[in-house]
């Protein structure tokens, strides 16, 4: 951590605080708290790391010395650095392919970074921190235009962010993309994505004239690139959007493509998101409507979600009315699974209508009730069973009421809403409401006479 050759360097600082020879730490700590604050992270550990060598004690400080290893150590961080930016600069060309002129060999600039490169990485192993100084003025010259912020941003496009340079160099159109980000907003209630959305319309701002003006583009190679990239005002803000864009990048794409899709392809791929996470869910509700819902589990891109009938009702709509595009059809394979939907959304409804009927008219075991179903292409036969027991238990129930009330006059008076009720009552022992609802059958009706049945309840 502290110099070319870790095992080394550590030495030589050791060596030095034991013979009582050492840097200024107040000093020191001041670098460190200044790196902390502009957020140097990796500097200010550096300097820690030194601090912490020095031991509790501290002996004569030597302001000459402290102010030499310091210089040093600054050095080491840029040479530090160097090694990451160069590399990421050579990958600069693919991002933007598109918009230079010359690329790969052809591009004398890029053949002399690789040759710098090349000469670092075979002399890194024999430096040492006493050596590094020279090491490091032989690269100043090579981003002398480009700020740290700048050179850092142009590292996070060429490591991470090809997908996204070639994405945004495409929408070149302002209007066009203006309207995309209208759509894509409709509907999203993903903060992350939300923010991700906003920092992609900062990011594409900020690079609006270097990789959209006529005058500038297409570069004669990449040094005209940096060269350009000299007048783009790279602040913190800035890096922070492009790493909240690059770690959301993948989840927007996907975000654009299904909210700029047909109706009839974006139902295909609703269709899929059924059959991977959907389930049909039955549930006892005054409102017919509600009693099935579709239930739509939660991953790691998506919240969970229940839509109403209407909702599949619309989707099956959809899908019949849709001719599958081929490279649809061979990416999802839909047909078959259109089929399977159309025909189980069918008997669904025939089981919903069949559960609604057991619950108005008054059974018992229909009044609270749930049951789910996976969807899957196999179910339409688990299905039809389940359709043909609930309109067995219909037709069994209507005999059972009618055989009932044939045998007792008196339940007549009550529909079987009122029935319901009156048992509710009888087992929650709330005798006077049970007592004020059968005024209809008797005046007179002993309440002693209903509180002697109550056991037997």
């Amino acid at each position: 951590m502290l110099g070319l050759d870790e095992e080394q360097c550590e030495a030589e600082i050791r060596i030095l605080a034991a013979t009582g020879v050492t840097m200024d730490k107040a000093a020191l700590i001041q670098k460190q708290q200044a790196a902390a604050e502009r957020g140097d992270n990796a500097y200010a550990h550096e300097v820690g790391q030194i601090l912490r060598f020095l031991g509790e004690d501290e002996p004569p400080r030597d302001r000459a010395w402290a102010t030499g290893v310091v210089a040093l150590l600054e050095q080491y961080h840029f040479l530090m650095q160097v090694r990451g930016w160069l590399p990421a600069i050579l990958r600069l060309p693919a991002s933007f392919q598109t918009i230079l002129s010359k690329k790969g060999d052809l591009d004398e600039y890029v053949s002399g970074l690789n040759q710098q490169l090349a000469s670092l990485e075979r002399e890194w192993p024999q430096c040492t921190l006493r050596t590094v100084d020279q090491s490091a003025r032989a690269l100043r010259g090579l981003f002398r235009g480009l700020t740290k912020h700048q050179l850092e941003f142009v590292s996070l496009l060429a490591n991470e962010g090809e997908s996204l340079c070639l994405w945004l160099i495409e929408k070149n159109d302002t209007d066009q993309f203006n309207k995309l980000m209208q759509v894509a907003r409709g509907g999203l209630d993903d903060a992350r994505l939300l923010s991700a959305m906003a920092s992609l319309v900062g990011i594409r701002t900020l690079l609006l004239k270097q990789i959209y003006s006529e005058e500038q583009v297409p570069y004669t190679g990449l040094e005209s690139f940096l060269e350009h990239f000299e007048a783009v005002e790279v602040s913190e803000v800035a890096i922070a959007d492009l790493k909240n864009i690059l770690a959301s990048f993948d989840a927007l794409i996907e975000v654009f493509e299904k909210q700029t899709r047909s109706a009839g392809v974006k139902a295909c791929y609703d269709l899929v998101a059924i059959k991977e996470r959907g389930s049909f869910v039955f549930q006892t509700s005054e409102n017919s409507e509600r009693v099935l819902l579709l239930e739509l589990a939660s991953n790691s891109e998506h919240d969970a979600r229940n839509e109403p009938i209407e909702y599949l009702v619309d989707l099956r709509n959809n899908l019949m009315m849709t001719e599958v595009p081929t490279e649809v059809e061979d990416e999802l394979g839909v047909e078959a699974l259109i089929g399977s939907f159309v025909l189980q959304l069918r008997t669904l409804t025939v089981i919903k209508e069949a559960l609604c009927t057991l619950h108005a008219e008054g059974h018992f075991g229909y009044q609270t009730y749930n049951r789910k179903f996976r969807f899957d292409m196999s179910a339409l036969p688990e299905l039809r069973r389940v359709l043909t027991e609930y309109r067995k238990e219909v037709e069994s129930f209507r005999a059972v009421v009618k055989a009932q009330r044939e045998e007792n006059y008196f339940l007549n008076f009550f529909t079987m809403r009122e029935i319901i009720l009156l048992w509710g009552m009888l087992k929650e022992q709330k005798v006077a409401d049970f007592s004020s609802l059968l005024w209809l059958v008797s005046s007179n009706l002993d309440e002693g006479q209903i509180i002697l049945t109550l056991p037997k309840l």
